[in-house]
């Protein structure tokens, strides 16, 4: 795994170089898992940001976080070249401090931009190119989850009941992803009574989750 952080570190570190900029922030839980090689800064599954966030410069990477999470993050998150910088949850002040800090005052690429600062832009096209192209190690990850996400919903379907509630069988589809350690943010079922009214299942949630890139 970190053979793979230390090429995304690479692309990262290129942006900068070709962009002038103080440094790459990421704070959505898309690009933290893709920059870290599938690590998961969620807590709440549907959120866009985490309990933690990337900041990287020319010659350093930190994982910026608070004390409550940061030993968590090392123990069952994080690869080991990358630092952690630990801030007070209440002190937001001290780590934008040392995000200044870091960067020497530049401009900072981030991927959810601070509107009330003029020193964050967003993340360039050359930078999101390197994410749309998986590597062999994201291909491998990508390939065992699709199985995996197969099994379970083979497993529930030959399971299912014709007495089955839609409910029974949102929960069961979600016990058999969950058991795998995928996590179902979103569950669609339908029936066939529903089916030839609407074009698409009942909601149980947003969206179907599990940190691949």
């Amino acid at each position: 795994m970190s053979e793979e952080v230390s090429t995304k570190l690479r692309f990262i570190r290129e942006t900068i170089s070709q962009t002038e900029v103080g440094g790459v922030r990421l704070r959505g839980t898309d690009w933290f898992a893709w920059a870290t090689g599938g690590a998961s800064n969620t807590v709440l599954l549907t959120a866009e940001t985490g309990v933690a966030e990337l900041l990287v410069t020319g010659q350093d990477a930190w994982v910026l976080t608070d004390e409550i999470e940061a030993q968590r993050l090392k123990d069952e998150e994080l690869p080991s070249n990358l630092k952690l910088h630990i801030n007070h949850w209440a002190d937001a002040a001290a780590r934008e401090a040392f995000v200044r800090e870091a960067t020497d005052g530049g401009i900072v690429i981030s991927d959810v931009c601070n509107n009330l600062t003029s020193q964050e832009q967003p993340i360039p096209h050359s930078l999101q190119q390197y994410k749309w192209v998986l590597l062999p190690t994201e291909l491998e990850r990508y390939r065992h989850i699709g199985q995996q996400a197969s099994a379970a919903m083979t497993e529930v379907l030959q399971a299912a009941q014709p007495t089955w509630t839609k409910y029974q069988l949102a929960g069961a589809s979600a016990e058999a992803l969950w058991s795998r350690g995928l996590h179902p943010a979103l569950t669609l079922v339908a029936g066939e009574r529903r089916l030839p009214l609407y074009r698409y299942p009942d909601y149980y949630g947003l969206q179907f989750v599990h940190h691949v890139l």
